[in-house]
């Protein structure tokens, strides 16, 4: 086998290996294949339906800021706000898919041997609460400071942040949007204090 032949038998094992790892666990980056692009959930009947979510943020004074979420991941310019969102501040981070369990084909046996990978070797591992954690804390501080200069400098201390994810349901008409319904999917109450804060 030449040079030539080795190499691109190589480069075939690694693009196999490269979509094996993409559809059954996750998408690595750097890859060889494309990313998945974000999907909107189709309802049928020309409607669609999204989650977004609902930030609320609660200050030692008593009162209460709503928080953009697209403002709060300002500073991330190459990155979807409201993945981050549905991966970090979220209670239910379990893969969305529509998985046939009754059906034999081989398309959907790989899909539910997906969901069990994902499941066995990702989802177990993030769903540890990372909304809690300290650096997620020590950011989101720094984010407010960012975005209420006046309430920081007032001496107003922000406390919890709330976060309440809300499916909203919507007809398609042409090319606009026509609001129908919308219904709570989730919520996620983060405490903002720190160890070092904790005492004042």
């Amino acid at each position: 086998m030449t040079p030539i032949h080795r190499a691109v038998t190589a480069w075939m094992l690694l693009f196999v290996a490269a979509f094996v790892v993409t559809f059954l666990v996750t998408e690595p980056y750097p890859t060889l294949t494309m990313p998945g692009f974000a999907k909107v959930f189709h309802a049928g009947d020309n409607r669609i339906t999204y989650e977004e979510p609902e930030l609320t943020l609660l200050w030692s004074n008593g009162s209460a800021s709503k928080v953009e979420y697209h403002a709060l991941f300002g500073e991330l310019k190459t990155v979807g706000a409201t993945a981050v969102m549905k991966n970090i501040f979220s209670s239910n981070q379990r893969a969305r898919t529509s998985v046939d369990t009754s059906a034999t084909s081989l398309y959907q046996r790989m899909k539910r041997l997906r969901l069990q990978m994902q499941e066995t070797l990702l989802y177990d591992r993030i769903t540890a609460n990372r909304a809690s954690a300290p650096q997620t804390i020590e950011w989101l501080n720094r984010r407010m400071a960012y975005l209420y200069p006046d309430s920081m400098a007032n001496g107003a201390v922000p406390l919890t942040l709330s976060i309440r994810w809300r499916a909203r349901n919507y007809n398609l008409r042409d090319t606009t949007m026509i609001f129908i319904s919308e219904r709570t999917t989730d919520s996620l109450s983060v405490s903002l204090r720190t160890k070092e804060g904790a005492g004042r």
